[in-house]
């Protein structure tokens, strides 16, 4: 049958705290929105983030400038000599072909920069950028599989390590069980990845997952969602119907119950 896209990656809003609401409103709208066409969702996140946008309006700036450039020597070899038009034109051309060659060539070299732009140009963010892209070595993918979603959590991080960049890494399984049958819970989803042959170092059996948070955990927890909770109990029916519509991003008590 026809294959069509079925999984939504997108980065992670880690200025969700400073975030205007319609910003706030959007980025949610987008997940429920992925959930509705029932798609698979990958929230990836990286400490330098993905937005390389400074990246592209600098080197759109070194575009111009070489272009500017190559106008102006162009300008002044027609000024010298008023005919020589048509081999100032044919210098134009090259200039802009030489200044295209250029581009290219510093986006091979990881997008090196002149040093006029140097001190806005974010290294890190430019290694991040391409992170992905580059041999990985040996290393550990952790993958927190918690709850049974059809096994895309397993199976991404899975078809990473067949690639050659990747296979140096290897899996390590996190999963949810009891304190009381923790050895059992590691051999089933051993036996489990054993009928998908998908290898893995380690399982590692959260224990502890389904106790209640502390009260001191709970109330961190509280504090950090306050601003982005709707408070309808504490309403009139006619206002708390009012602000459900205007902001159906935010958190209602009953959610919260659940």
């Amino acid at each position: 049958g026809r294959m069509k896209p079925n999984t939504l990656v997108i980065g992670y809003k880690k200025d969700w705290c400073t975030a205007s609401s319609q910003d706030i409103e959007n980025y949610v709208g987008i997940l429920h929105d992925a959930f509705d066409f029932e798609y698979g969702l990958i929230i990836l996140r990286i400490s330098q983030g993905l937005d390389i946008s400074r990246i592209l309006q600098i080197q759109e700036l070194q575009r111009k400038e070489q272009e500017k450039l190559a106008l102006e020597a162009a300008k002044r070899d027609e000024q010298e000599d008023g005919k020589r038009g048509i081999r100032s034109l044919k210098f134009l051309n090259k200039a802009v072909k030489y200044s295209s060659n250029t581009l290219a060539v510093n986006a091979q070299k990881d997008f090196k920069i002149s040093t006029v732009h140097a001190a806005d140009f974010n290294q890190h963010l430019l290694e991040a950028s391409t992170q992905f892209q580059k041999n990985q070595g040996k290393g550990t993918i952790d993958v927190w599989w918690l709850f049974d979603d059809g096994g895309l959590t397993i199976l991404i991080p899975y078809l990473l390590t067949t690639r050659k960049k990747w296979c140096g890494c290897k899996l390590r399984i996190f999963i949810g069980g009891k304190l009381d049958s923790i050895n059992e819970e590691k051999r089933a989803m051993a036996a489990l990845l054993g009928k998908f042959r998908i290898q893995c170092a380690d399982i590692k059996v959260i224990g502890d997952i389904n106790m209640k948070p502390s009260k001191a955990s709970w109330k961190t927890f509280e504090e950090l969602i306050e601003p982005y909770q709707l408070h309808e109990g504490s309403k009139d029916p006619a206002t708390a119907e009012i602000l459900q519509k205007e902001y159906p991003w935010k958190i209602t008590d009953a959610e919260l119950e659940r």
